[in-house]
């Protein structure tokens, strides 16, 4: 009879601590990465497409710059350049060719 409760409880236990495993799961303890997910594309960089590689694109800014934004602007790629002691400008880049194609100069600074 001792055996058959003592087995009846390590039971009791396993089923009270098989529940809060699931629990612990279900809220998201196990399973999840510990960084935030990123789409795939962005995962792992893509081949160049044939007949497009190009290499580097150099975009001249004074020491200390950060760039501010990039967005993709019809077929061109615009970067906002934020120098440290003068006026924000715009590079207007070419992908297909790989070159800078302009500068937009965004003003004086205040």
């Amino acid at each position: 009879m001792r055996a058959l409760k003592t087995i009846v409880i390590f039971l009791g236990v396993l089923c009270v601590a098989a529940f809060a495993f699931l629990i612990y799961v279900v809220i998201g303890g196990v399973g999840k990465p510990s960084s935030p997910e990123t789409p795939p594309s962005a995962a792992a960089p893509r081949p160049p497409i044939a007949g497009l590689g190009w290499g580097d694109v150099a975009i001249s800014a004074p020491e200390g710059s950060v760039i501010a934004g990039a967005f993709a602007a019809g077929d061109q790629v615009v970067v906002h350049v934020n120098p440290p002691a003068a006026a924000p400008f715009l590079v207007v880049i070419d992908p297909k060719a790989g070159r800078v194609t302009g500068r937009i100069l965004l003003g004086a600074r205040p």
